[in-house]
Parts: structure tokens; sequence; C-alpha cells
């Protein structure tokens, strides 16, 4: 129960407040008690009618909360970023490692010490083909999962995500794709990630590539006999 000057109101008189009238003014209505029955209260959107007397709202103002801040000590700023479609053809090598080594890096997004980048290569000996999307970071102590790869930190400085961490060892998606004609994309939950960096700065997002290889019935987002392309979405912050 709640009392308004001497007056005992249930709790249907404020469901009734919030039906009359606009509910985020409280003085837009007004409560009106019988004068030969106190007890009985009626809210109204205008003004009381004959034989009923107009009570004053007790209102209480709490004190004022802290205003928002934006930074380290309150609500820190999140951009959200569209990455680039990139395509590229594949850089051809011996083996598929030194293919991969020599292949340049599409870079998809650059985020505080953060880099998101996309490759495409291909091997001559074994006539294998892939197209990967990876993570790197300039400053070392950062950590990061995805359904390929995943270092989330412990006793060993290998266990985090550093500068010199291994390609190989920070994959967020790696395909390879058959050989021609043949075609290979992946998205959705096959390369989702997140990672956190030592300053705060932060990765939440998925990214998608495909590749071709041969004369496919369409070229279509291929655009190519033989090449990868890449893109997604990353919310990150601060």
């Amino acid at each position: 129960m709640i009392k308004l000057g001497h007056t005992a109101v249930g709790l249907a008189v404020l469901v009734a407040a919030a039906a009359v009238g606009a509910p985020h003014d409280v003085g837009a209505v007004v409560f009106c008690a019988r004068k030969k029955n106190a007890k009985v209260v009626t809210v109204r959107g205008t003004a009381c009618k004959k034989g009923e007397t107009s009570l004053p709202l007790p209102l209480e103002t709490g004190p004022q909360g802290a205003a928002g801040r934006d930074g380290a000590a309150g609500v820190n700023p999140m951009s959200a970023a569209r990455l680039p479609f990139l395509r590229a053809r594949p850089t051809v090598a011996a083996t598929l490692d030194e293919a991969r080594t020599a292949a340049p890096k599409n870079v998809l997004l650059e985020k505080g010490p953060f880099r998101i980048y996309g490759k495409c290569f291909r091997a001559t000996g074994s006539n294998e083909m892939a197209i990967g999307t990876y993570i790197e970071t300039t400053t070392d102590g950062a950590v990061f999962d995805s359904r390929q790869d995943g270092l989330a930190g412990g006793v060993d400085s290998t266990a985090f995500l550093n500068a010199d961490t291994a390609e190989v060892d920070r994959e967020i998606a790696l395909e390879s794709v058959a050989p021609p004609p043949s075609a290979s994309f992946a998205n959705d939950d096959a390369s989702d990630l997140s990672a956190v960096a030592a300053d705060g700065t932060w990765l939440r997002g998925f990214t998608f590539q495909g590749a071709s290889r041969g004369s496919l019935r369409y070229t279509g987002v291929y655009d190519s006999t033989e090449g990868c392309f890449w893109g997604g979405f990353v919310v990150a912050g601060p």
C-alpha cells in the first residue's frame, strides 16, 4: 500500500494512473477523494468532479546518479566494422608451406595491436591449394579464440598470442581446395573469432572466405578460374 497524504490507496490506483494521461508525466493525472468517503480515491485525467477533493501527490526525489562517462573509468566506446570484400590470385611455390609464407597479406582489418588478413596459396609439387584467414598482434600477451586455432593464455608465453606467434598457430579459418574444377566456401560458425589484447582492445565477429580452381559453371563471385575472396564483419572496442 502507498499513502497519499493520510489516505490509503491500493495498487489499483497506480494501475489506473498508468492508464490515464501520459504515463511518463505524473502531472497529467489528478487524484480525487470523495468528500463523503475519503478512502475512495479516483484517478482522473483532468480535474476532480463535484463531490470530490483533489489530493496532493507526495513526491520524493532521490539523489542524482553519477553521469555516464566515456573512457576507462566508465562506458567504453564500441564500433562495428564491415570488412572489405577482397579478391586475390594464389601465390605459387614448390610446397604449400613455402607458398603460404610467400603469399602477401590481404589486410581485412587493423584495430589497435590486431590485424586480420587473408592468404591464397598453391603448391606446384602436390597441386594443393588453400585459403586462410589469420590474426596477428604487434604486442605480446593477447588471447584469441576461433574454430580453427585459439590461444587462451597460461604459464608459458607460447600460450598467448604474441608478436612472434607462428602463423600456423593463429589461423581463424583454413580451407583446402580440391583439384579443379572445384570451389570452397566457408562462413558462419566456421569462421567466428574473439580476441582481447593486453591494452583492453577487443574484437568479436566473423569472417567468410571462398576459393575456386578450374572452370566452374558460373564464375560469379569467384571472378576467376583460380582465386580467393574474403569478407565479414567485426565489432570492436574500446
